[in-house]
């Protein structure tokens, strides 16, 4: 059978009783064929689901354990009090029909929850990261309207509270200055780091990152303070035994600093000796100072075939 990476249940499909449902049967088969391939179910159709029945309930409960995510649209306490109990990977994607005082008590009662995404929702505040479990290893904050809505303090608790077990963070930086991002240096384990938004961080931030020796994914939008001394230090060791030791930015796969103007041949220079084995994505500005020269260094020297775009513009 071939995988399933999204399955989609629409509410033509149930009834607000699932006990006068003729497939019932076929339907729990369904569970447990697909069940362990199955990424992502669309759970909008539960605002029809009566919860008082029993076997509603059950059912319920055996969604949320089967599947690895849940995209759920509105719904009562009693269901997210039943869909924390198993929820490893919960998708709230520009959601804007929930309600938050409902998703601070899943939060509170998640036993599961690794990985969230609560992208362009406008009703996220500092209590959501208040409430967040402490295994939460994905989280996207970010804000496509580009309204910040956490304070300096919560992205400081956050950093604070989750640096142990956090391996993609994804982030609006409207409010934040260097110093509130300080803690980022301890995110050990950090794969993927995407931040919006980068305007009044300077090169200071950068060398906070550069200690992130698992990343692989870096975009930084916004960032115009920086400069090519600090861009060059991001791919900078002090020595080669410091290079092997710390390895510093060497996994790197795909860079974004589509608004950086002053990425230039010297640091296409220093990110070829540093990841130049591993980068395969390249993100730049269309007025960036790099010449053909840096273009065929690209070509030539790096290990991968890269693709390079210039000022492409997309969501982290």
């Amino acid at each position: 059978m071939a995988s399933w990476h999204r399955y989609i249940i629409s509410s033509i499909i149930f009834s607000s009783d699932i006990d006068d449902l003729p497939n019932l049967m076929s339907l729990n088969k369904l569970w447990y064929t697909i069940g362990r391939e199955c990424h992502v179910v669309n759970m909008s159709w539960l605002t029809d689901l009566d919860l008082s029945v029993k076997r509603n309930r059950k059912f319920l409960l055996n969604v949320s354990r089967r599947f690895n995510a849940i995209d759920i649209s509105k719904n009562s306490k009693h269901s997210w009090k039943l869909l924390a109990k198993y929820t490893k990977r919960l998708i709230l994607k520009e959601r804007q029909d929930i309600k938050l005082e409902d998703f601070v008590y899943f939060l509170e009662n998640s036993h599961q929850l690794r990985e969230l995404n609560v992208e362009g929702c406008d009703w996220v505040n500092d209590s959501v990261i208040d409430a967040l479990p402490c295994r939460i290893v994905s989280l996207n904050i970010d804000h496509a309207d580009g309204i910040p809505r956490i304070s300096k303090s919560a992205v400081e608790t956050l950093l604070e509270r989750h640096y142990m077990n956090l391996e993609e963070l994804v982030l609006d930086a409207s409010l934040l200055r260097d110093e509130n991002l300080e803690d980022i240096a301890k995110c050990s384990k950090l794969k993927k780091l995407c931040v919006s938004s980068c305007e009044n961080l300077t090169n200071t931030f950068l060398g906070y990152i550069k200690s992130l020796q698992n990343l692989t994914c870096l975009r930084l939008k916004g960032g115009n303070d920086f400069t090519k001394e600090g861009l060059v230090s991001l791919f900078e060791c002090e020595s080669y035994l410091h290079l092997i030791e710390c390895r510093c930015l060497q996994q790197l796969v795909e860079l974004d600093l589509s608004d950086s103007t002053d990425f230039d041949d010297d640091c296409v220079d220093q990110m070829i000796r540093c990841c130049g084995a591993t980068i395969e994505i390249l993100r730049v500005s269309s007025s960036v100072a790099i010449t053909d020269v840096g273009y065929e260094s690209i070509e030539n020297k790096c290990c991968k075939k890269v693709v390079i775009t210039q000022h492409k513009r997309i969501k982290c």
